[in-house]
């Protein structure tokens, strides 16, 4: 796992309202992506987990 990935990540996530949890989730699934892998190895509770923040973040643009 990349740390100043996860760092940044979670920072900015949470700068931007998502649940401190949530963030660092999605953090360390970004932090650890491989580009050489399908899905750049993300399992699909992953990919949901990903989805939910990006669904969060969408939220608060509405807003």
């Amino acid at each position: 796992m990349n740390n100043h990935i996860y760092q940044a990540s979670l920072t900015v996530l949470t700068e931007n309202g998502v649940p401190e949890e949530l963030a660092k989730t999605a953090s360390a699934i970004v932090a650890s992506d491989d580009p050489s892998l399908p899905s750049l190895g993300r399992t699909v509770e992953d990919q949901q987990a990903i989805a939910e923040v990006v669904a969060h973040l969408n939220k608060g643009d509405e807003e």
